[in-house]
């Protein structure tokens, strides 16, 4: 018997841990990220991409996707926004549009592409959540779910400041030293 309609929604659950060795996140991430047409907005309180994430997020926006990151700036580990920065510019120059949120932790790690699709959980994007921890995150389709969300995000991405390329590729020498000596231990961390 079917559930009234209404009761339902398509979804897939992503769950990654130590004790699979498939990469269900990963996949999951770059199958959404070439789905998308028109938008796709990221946000994560922790950006330690591998390469596989940068080209990825690099190659939609070359198709034309708008492409937005938002990072929170205010952090527990600050060391982390310094890794996340340390990869900004070559997203940037490939059209990556990133925002920092600044004054506020917010934990929300959301992919949501174009006005329907939205990936929900637990996952971040760095190493450990793919690779290390135990991690459950839903993906679905359903247009007033994603659109209730889209209007929380867009309030924050109003709220946020968006990161100019030209003033960010100026910044200090030790500003960049920092950034790049922490991204060295982003693939442990």
């Amino acid at each position: 018997e079917q559930p009234p309609a209404g009761d339902h929604f398509p979804a897939v659950v992503v769950k990654t841990g130590p004790d699979k060795a498939d990469l269900s996140f990963l996949k999951c991430f770059s199958i959404l990220c070439h789905a998308a047409r028109e938008r796709l907005d990221v946000f994560t309180p922790y950006f330690v991409p591998n390469e596989h994430l940068l080209v990825t997020l690099e190659i939609a926006a070359a198709r034309g996707v708008r492409v937005r990151l938002m990072i929170p700036t205010l952090n527990e580990h600050m060391y982390m926004v310094d890794i996340g920065r340390a990869n900004y510019e070559p997203l940037m120059e490939a059209g990556v549009e990133v925002y920092e949120l600044p004054g506020m932790v917010h934990h929300a790690k959301v992919l949501r592409v174009d006005g329907d699709l939205v990936f929900a959980g637990s996952h971040n994007l760095d190493i450990r959540s793919y690779k290390l921890n135990f991690e459950l995150s839903l993906c679905f389709r359903d247009r007033p779910t994603a659109e209730a969300m889209g209007r929380h995000f867009d309030e924050l991405f109003r709220r946020a400041e968006k990161v100019d390329l030209g003033r960010f590729h100026n910044r200090s020498l030790g500003t960049k030293l920092r950034q790049g000596f922490v991204r060295l231990f982003g693939p442990i961390l």
